[in-house]
């Protein structure tokens, strides 16, 4: 069996060192697995022989193997699973570096002139054109639906299955808690798409961004320092703390700023709607309606609230 490799740089084909297998005689058939990583023949005598093919295997981190079928291809395979995803550059790049990332879930892999970013939980990978940064970027995967890379002062956005840069903006402040983004997490009426960014342009000055149009549709300048922001689910209302703890709530439609709380040490909006539940010294206070926000609903309390999590129709807080 003769073997050829493609080399990407050269654009041309490397002859290998050929196979020689004894009584192999006329070969009658030949297939590829779908992936590449496997060749099978069928010989005139009836043989059939299975092939494992490969430029390269790696073990990373003895948690997954990097099986290279291909200059532009790996096979990334947990090892504890078994699950497999194929990283494959769409313009046919060299993948010279992988990397697993974020609790082993995500997937960043390097070519000369590109990125490929994979979630591994959902299979979904995207590949966009990325210049030489020296490998200063840094990487965050607090948002299960876009991965955010900083470098130099600007903020990139992307959005995993999607092989272009959803938005890019400058920002003095790199925090997941002071970063906000929201893409269709919950359906609304005569709305299609729902792409969302609240960040931070100083240390007190907040801008909100459609992504969808990357048209800025609202700012919020404060007198102090901001320590943490939150958009909801429709990318209609802010939330957002200062560092002397207290709690405003800003509406993007109608541009206006309501106090909410002093001495907020936890807030968190409810998943799958516009409550707020956040804590005050000893106190519990929940916002059912929003809307109006001097409507609060306040429960005595011991502890420090942790976290929410709604499980079967119902709220649960975590203290």
């Amino acid at each position: 069996l003769r073997v050829y490799n493609w080399s990407p740089r050269k654009e041309m084909w490397d002859e290998a060192t050929p196979k020689f297998i004894d009584n192999l005689y006329t070969i009658t058939a030949l297939t590829w697995k779908r992936d590449g990583s496997r060749l099978t023949s069928g010989s005139l005598c009836g043989a059939v022989d299975l092939f494992d093919c490969c430029l390269r295997r790696v073990t990373y981190r003895n948690k997954f193997e990097l099986t290279y079928v291909g200059p532009s291809q790996v096979i990334v395979k947990n090892i504890g699973t078994g699950a497999r995803v194929i990283l494959k550059s769409q313009f046919d790049y060299e993948i010279e570096k992988v990397d697993v990332m974020g609790k082993d879930r995500y997937l960043v892999a390097y070519t000369s002139s590109t990125i490929l970013l994979g979630d591994m939980a959902n299979c979904k990978l995207s590949e966009i054109m990325w210049s030489d940064t020296g490998g200063n970027e840094k990487f965050y995967f607090e948002n299960q639906s876009v991965c955010m890379i900083f470098n130099a002062g600007e903020l990139t956005l992307v959005e995993y299955g999607i092989n272009d840069i959803l938005g890019s903006v400058r920002t003095e402040v790199m925090n997941p808690h002071l970063i906000s983004v929201r893409i269709n997490e919950r359906k609304q009426k005569d709305i299609e798409q729902c792409k969302m960014l609240a960040y931070l342009m100083d240390l007190q000055t907040i801008s909100i961004m459609d992504l969808s149009s990357g048209v800025t549709v609202g700012s919020v300048s404060h007198d102090t320092r901001i320590n943490w922001l939150e958009l909801n689910e429709t990318g209609r209302k802010l939330l957002f703390r200062d560092k002397k703890l207290k709690l405003n709530l800003y509406d993007v439609e109608s541009e206006t700023l309501s106090p909410l709380l002093s001495y907020c040490s936890f807030v968190q909006w409810v998943p799958q709607s516009d409550v707020v539940v956040a804590q005050n010294r000893d106190s519990l206070c929940i916002w059912y309606n929003i809307d109006s926000p001097d409507k609060v609903t306040m429960f005595p309390m011991k502890g420090e609230v942790t976290g929410i999590e709604k499980q079967g129709g119902q709220t649960q807080v975590i203290v």
